[in-house]
């Protein structure tokens, strides 16, 4: 598994979120 930061994380969430959302 890939390993990420904390903020990474958060990046990556937030994009799907706003792909989900749109």
């Amino acid at each position: 598994m890939a390993k990420f930061t904390a903020d990474e994380k958060i990046q990556i969430v937030l994009r799907y979120l706003n792909g989900n959302e749109s």
